[in-house]
């Protein structure tokens, strides 16, 4: 994998490192729920008030934590409300069930970690602690592959908190997908669900290339509502038709839509953006946009394949072989699941006699 932004223009000949050491130099020790002693106290982190000092650390009882903000009862008693955007990170306690389901869904046990996460839930009493628990749940059901199973505990996420700190979670579709007729039948009912704009914009993406659906008109409307979150994904969902028409102009102006959006959102936008520019030729360009979802978005691991794959064939175009065999072999290595081993082996080989 390619280090950093300059590095990932090295498709024209900077050095190429594996996707795990590029995450291990870029985020060193860093995580946002970690575990703590049962008995300790909650310790938020909080950006510094000035570049290079060290970052702020309150201790007490988290209340609640939104996407909005962090409510946190100090030793005193006082309850102090910091504002999410300026949390780093959070130290927490975690239940044994909650600490298991974790180890299995980092194993890619995700069976197992699904039902794990589901006892965890009831366990847990502490509301931001479960909504985090079902969060993961959502991204178990999207890495196995059900979209209705994933949308349907997103939702009920979103009814008991609308400010839901997890909003990246939404399982929308940013390729062409396979709908079980479950699934199907869900989409079509939420696609005319006046009253629930997030289920609409759901059901769009996993329609918008069922012919005779609806799923463009609906775009079209979500694009304007006031939820910043579903305009900015509906305008983004929309650019899907236009991946094999749009211009330069085009992609320029989603760039900038893009940028205005908020950061954990990017991942199937800039997924757009790369397979845009990589037909209109620009492979630098789309291996930047392309790469940031396996190095920023970690558990997008449906999208980052396709990602991974799409750059990895642009490199192969231009005969940057080196790079094209190190990403294939990361496929292979990191994701296991997609199923590719078959293609990618034929790809190796045919390079390796190149």
């Amino acid at each position: 994998m390619l280090l950093g932004l300059e590095a990932i223009k090295g498709v024209s000949g900077c050095p190429v490192l594996s996707l795990r050491s590029f995450w291990a130099f870029l985020f060193p020790g860093v995580c946002c729920f970690l575990s703590v002693p049962l008995n300790a106290q909650d310790v938020v982190f909080l950006q510094a008030d000035q570049p290079g000092v060290t970052p702020r650390k309150k201790s007490g009882q988290i209340l609640d934590y939104t996407a909005r903000q962090l409510v946190l009862r100090q030793s005193s008693g006082r309850e102090v409300a910091l504002e999410a955007s300026q949390v780093l990170e959070v130290k927490t306690k975690k239940l044994p069930t909650h600490v298991k389901a974790d180890q299995a869904f980092s194993e890619q046990r995700l069976r197992e970690a699904l039902d794990l996460y589901r006892e965890a839930a009831k366990e847990e009493d502490r509301t931001w602690v479960r909504h985090e628990i079902k969060a993961m749940q959502v991204w178990c059901y999207r890495h196995l592959g059900s979209f209705d199973g994933a949308a349907k505990v997103f939702l009920a996420i979103l009814q008991e908190e609308p400010q839901m700190r997890h909003f990246d979670a939404i399982p929308l579709a940013w390729t062409s997908v396979r709908l079980t007729s479950t699934a199907k039948q869900v989409g079509e009912a939420w696609l005319t669900a006046a009253d629930n704009s997030i289920a609409t914009l759901i059901a769009a993406s996993w329609l918008l290339t069922t012919p005779g659906s609806g799923g463009r008109n609906a775009l079209r409307r979500l694009a304007n509502v006031k939820d910043a979150r579903v305009a900015f994904l509906a305008r983004a969902q929309q650019w899907r038709t236009k991946v094999v028409s749009a211009k330069r102009k085009d992609v320029s102006q989603w760039q900038e839509v893009v940028r205005r959006m908020p950061s954990a959102l990017r991942a199937g936008p800039y997924y757009v953006v790369g397979r845009t520019l990589a037909r209109l030729d620009d492979h630098e360009h789309a291996a930047i946009a392309l790469l940031r979802i396996p190095i920023l978005y970690p558990r997008q691991r449906a999208l980052s394949v396709q990602a991974l794959m799409s750059v990895a064939r642009s490199l192969e175009s231009v005969k940057r072989e080196e790079q094209a065999v190190s990403i294939y072999r990361e496929l292979l290595i990191d994701y296991p699941e997609a199923g590719l081993r078959s293609e990618i082996e034929q790809r190796l080989e045919r390079l390796s006699g190149a």
